[in-house]
Order: C-alpha cells, then sequence, then structure tokens
C-alpha cells in the first residue's frame, strides 16, 4: 500500500495542498507554448506594436511592485543589489533575444520559478531549494521548447532555452530577497552516498537528453526525423524512459524498511520522505516527459520545426 494511504497521511488538507501545488505547475508547464493565443488575440484585438510593448511594460510594473515592497520593508541595500543584479540579467536577455516579443519569457519564467517554491517549501526544509528550482525550471524551459516544435507556427530554438534559464535565476533572486532564507542545513548531502544508483540513472538519463536535444537542431531544421535522427538514439531515449519510469516508481511504492520518518509529507503521489529523493525525482520526472516529447515527435509523424 502507498505511503500516503497510511499513516504518513496525518494531515489530508496538506497533502491536497501538495497535490494542488504540483498540479499547478504541471498545467502551467503544459499551457506556457500556447501563450502564442494571447498573442495572437492582442494583435488581432490592438496592434503588433502593442503587443510587443507589453513584455516591458509588465516588467516595469512588477519592478515598481518589486522597490515599493522593498522600501516598505526597509531592505534598501539588499534590494539595491538584488535589482542590480537582475536587471544584468534582463539586459543580456534583452542583448541576446532583440525581438522584444521574447522578452515575455522573464516574467513567465519568474513565475514559475515561484510556482516551484510554493510547491518545493512544502516538502523541502533544508539548504539547496533555490538551486533545485532554478535547475527544474531551466529543465522545465526544455520540455517547453520541445513542446513549442510541435506546435504551429512556434519554434524550437536554443536562444529560448538559454532565456528560460536566465528567466528562472531571475525568479530565483526574487526569492532570495522576498522570502526567508531556509533554516535548514546542508547535512543531507550526506545521505548522497545512499542513493548512487539513482544518480548514476539520472546523469545518464540527462546526458542523453542534452544528445537527443542538440540532434533535434538538425531535426528541426530539415523538418524530417528519422533521416537525420539516429535509431540508437531513439532506442535510448525509450530506454532511459522506462528506467526513470522504474525509478520514479521504486520511490513511489517503496517497502517497509525504505519508508523514512513519519511525516506528513507527500510530493504529488510520490512518498518521498527527504531532501536527497527530492533531487532525484523531481529532476528524473522533467527528462522521463523529454525523452517522452521526443518519442511522440519519433513516432507520431508530426512536424517538428
Amino acid at each position: 500500500m502507498p505511503v500516503f494511504f497510511t499513516q504518513h497521511t496525518m494531515n489530508p488538507n496538506a497533502s491536497l495542498k501538495k497535490v494542488l501545488s504540483w498540479f499547478l505547475v504541471v498545467i502551467y508547464t503544459i499551457a506556457l507554448p500556447h501563450a502564442i493565443i494571447v498573442y495572437d488575440y492582442t494583435n488581432e484585438r490592438f496592434s503588433r506594436e502593442f503587443t510587443a510593448s507589453i513584455p516591458s511594460k509588465l516588467m516595469l510594473f512588477l519592478t515598481v511592485v518589486f522597490v515599493a515592497y522593498g522600501i516598505w520593508q526597509k531592505r534598501d541595500v539588499r534590494i539595491i543589489k538584488i535589482l542590480f543584479g537582475i536587471f544584468l540579467l534582463v539586459a543580456f536577455v534583452i542583448y541576446i533575444e532583440p525581438n522584444s516579443n521574447k522578452h515575455i519569457h522573464v516574467p513567465e519564467y519568474a513565475l514559475l520559478a515561484w510556482l516551484l517554491y510554493f510547491a518545493l517549501s512544502l516538502e523541502y526544509n533544508g539548504r539547496g531549494i533555490y538551486c533545485l528550482i532554478f535547475l527544474c525550471g531551466s529543465m522545465l524551459g526544455v520540455v517547453d521548447e520541445l513542446q513549442q516544435g510541435l506546435h504551429p507556427n512556434r519554434y524550437y530554438g536554443s536562444s529560448d532555452m538559454l532565456v528560460n534559464s536566465i528567466s528562472s535565476l531571475v525568479g530565483v533572486l526574487t526569492l532570495l530577497y522576498l522570502r526567508k532564507n531556509p533554516t535548514g542545513k546542508w547535512d543531507w548531502l550526506s545521505m548522497l552516498g545512499q542513493h548512487r544508483r539513482s544518480f548514476i540513472i539520472l546523469f545518464i538519463s540527462l546526458l542523453g537528453a542534452v544528445i537527443s536535444c542538440v540532434r533535434l537542431f538538425k531535426v528541426a531544421e530539415e523538418n524530417v526525423f528519422w533521416e537525420v535522427y539516429p535509431g540508437w538514439l531513439v532506442t535510448g531515449n525509450i530506454i532511459l524512459l522506462i528506467l526513470g519510469l522504474l525509478l520514479l516508481g521504486y520511490y513511489f511504492w517503496p517497502s517497509k524498511d525504505r519508508v523514512d520518518t513519519p511525516s506528513d509529507s507527500i510530493l504529488l503521489i510520490l512518498p518521498i520522505q527527504s531532501i536527497v529523493r527530492l533531487w532525484i525525482v523531481l529532476p528524473l520526472a522533467i527528462l522521463c516527459a523529454i525523452h517522452a516529447l521526443i518519442g511522440l515527435i519519433a513516432f507520431s509523424g508530426l512536424p517538428f520545426q
């Protein structure tokens, strides 16, 4: 019987809150490529110039709110440091991506970082939470790009992946300022050795995802799959997907001798009882999504551009 049906779910409301938080992260990630619907609507309703100005106006508004809150909280020195870091990151985004419409990724992924924080903070009681948020935000940016490659009038692009990662970092900087620093310690690092095999699978899956995503640029360029994407790599994607799902199942349905200290913790429907397992399960779940999307591209016959 899964842990979430046992004494570990002592607080049903807390468990429901965790499930809904992660469900919101998933729905938001799936919805990101469809933001073009809003873009098309504003173009038709107003003008391209107005639509292109929305990202800058939105960022300016959020900056004013951020500064006002900082002044109200009397954190003058710290807010200057944080704002300077955010300014440099946003300036870099504008430098590498002159298309102003793409700048909407900054608030989009800053919001994603906040959603990840609210979901993770219900489980995560140690240091390193912001590192995990940045990692997951960047990886979800890759999932977003894979979805865009399958979406009509959208494109799979490397610059967008970089912008998504930088924007996730912007979100992390706002969290560093507006939220309390984690009170836990780094002692969870000593547990890494107990999960060596899991981290090996995670690393191999990550390496396979990187190789696959690089190869997909050729697929998008020529708009064909099997002619340019090697069969051995497809086989590797399938094997890594299966291994990832099996490993997720291992943490989802643990035996009694692997149940940690009693708590009411639950991550989505996975009975994750430690920070180390969060570091395994979350990246692995995203990597499974990446390999599954590549399989969809390979076997669905849908155009990828």
